[in-house]
């Protein structure tokens, strides 16, 4: 049986649990895939946080203790703005992530004179970067019209009770769960030119084949315009082969930076990228 086998069995050990005294963020099958942040990158998340954006203790604060309630996380002392508090540092990567997403969100509808009109999410983990996202997009002043996590069933059955658990965090954002099987148009009407696209860790780590239908579903026939991608090169699909996949979604050129706190080998490097 491999890791990810083994994660998907734990995923339906738990299906029929509630999200109370559940502990998938300490489950090592569970862990080995997601919630696994050290605290070493904690801190570089926090120190990006605090040189990139103006946000409060307050604001930093309240998302973490939202999100940390559930899952039984193990966290860790940090600082902030001579403030002292617990986190799991993987709660402060998904406010590093949101932040980044929530800049390129509003400088593209900025740009474009009108705003994207859906955001489309593929791997959605258990939902906590919806969860930032929503959380922040609040206090950045950024509207958000409707939010689609798609996902294989086992994990969006998950993602279903984690985001029902945190009403006050989807501050009333419109949102939609769905998965792979069947694959299918995912919802959306072909030509609809105005969806952003997110993809942390997923998009380049995933099969070809499953790569190749977001492509056709998503990018092909027009769902998104543009997006976020966390770009991983281990799994053998190097940057240079990107707009070969983005087909459809570029309408003004790529932008690729390396990731930030680069969290991959040196010889195969993450990278983020906004189209």
């Amino acid at each position: 049986m491999s890791i990810y086998d083994s994660y998907q069995k734990y995923l339906n050990s738990i299906k029929d649990h509630g999200i109370e005294g559940l502990t998938f963020k300490t489950e090592s099958t569970y862990t080995h895939t997601l919630e696994h942040v050290s605290k070493e990158y904690g801190e570089k998340y926090l120190s990006l946080i605090s040189q990139e954006y103006s946000l409060t203790f307050d604001h930093i604060a309240e998302f973490v203790r939202m999100n940390d309630k559930y899952g039984s996380p193990k966290v860790y002392s940090f600082r902030y703005s001579d403030n002292e508090f617990v986190a799991s540092p993987t709660t402060l990567r998904y406010i590093y992530h949101a932040l980044r997403i929530l800049d390129h969100y509003r400088a593209v509808g900025e740009r474009d004179g009108t705003g994207p009109s859906k955001i489309v999410e593929v791997g959605c983990g258990y939902g906590g970067l919806f969860l930032a996202i929503c959380y922040f997009s609040k206090i950045m002043g950024i509207q958000i019209g409707q939010y689609n996590m798609i996902d294989l069933p086992e994990t969006t059955n998950l993602i279903a009770k984690y985001v029902a658990a945190h009403p006050l965090l989807t501050f009333g954002i419109s949102y939609r769960i769905l998965n792979t099987s069947p694959v299918g148009d995912y919802g959306f009407s072909k030509g609809d030119l105005n969806g952003f696209f997110i993809s942390n860790y997923c998009f380049t780590e995933i099969d070809e084949i499953y790569r190749k239908q977001y492509v056709d579903y998503l990018f092909r026939n027009g769902v998104v315009k543009h997006g976020f991608i966390t770009w991983q090169t281990v799994f053998g699909i190097p940057i240079s082969s990107i707009r070969q996949y983005l087909v459809g979604g570029l309408s003004d050129g790529v932008s690729i930076e390396e990731e930030q706190p680069q969290t991959a080998f040196v010889n195969f490097p993450n990278y983020f990228v906004r189209f």
